[in-house]
C-alpha cells in the first residue's frame, strides 16, 4: 500500500467523518477490486485511527466462481491477521424460477447478514 494511496484514503474519510471515535469496522469484501482496495485502506487507516478491521462475505450463489471468491476473501483475511465472518446464501438456488428481483433480494440478505455480524 502506497502513502499516497493511504493519504487519499484518510482524507476521504476525515471529509466524510466517516471513523470518528470507530473502535472496530465491519468491511464487507466481495473480492473485487474495490473492496480489497477499500479493505487495505481500512487496514492501514487502523493503525492511524487505532480501531480493528473485521472481514465479512457472503456468497449469494449466483455464479460458479462465488465459492472460489469467498476463499480468496478468506484467505487474505487470514494473511492480514482479521476476523472473518462468512455466510453461503445458495440465492441462486432458492431464487430459481421466482418472478423477484436478484439484486434487491441479495441486498436484504448481506444487509442483514451484516447487521447481525456488527
Amino acid at each position: 500500500m502506497t502513502d499516497k494511496f493511504l493519504k487519499k484514503v484518510k482524507r476521504t474519510a476525515d471529509a466524510c467523518n466517516m471513523l470518528p471515535g470507530a473502535r472496530k469496522v465491519l468491511a464487507a469484501v466481495s473480492g473485487g477490486p474495490d473492496s480489497v482496495a477499500m479493505l487495505y485502506g481500512l487496514c492501514g487507516l487502523a493503525e492511524v485511527y487505532g480501531f480493528t478491521v473485521a472481514v465479512a462475505h457472503v456468497d449469494h450463489g449466483f455464479r460458479p466462481e462465488s465459492a472460489e471468491e469467498a476463499v480468496f476473501v478468506r484467505e487474505m483475511a487470514v494473511r492480514l491477521g482479521l476476523d472473518f465472518r462468512f455466510i453461503e446464501a445458495r440465492l441462486g438456488e432458492r431464487l430459481a424460477g421466482l418472478p423477484v428481483n436478484r439484486q434487491d433480494e441479495s441486498r436484504k440478505v448481506r444487509y442483514a447478514f451484516l447487521e447481525r455480524t456488527a
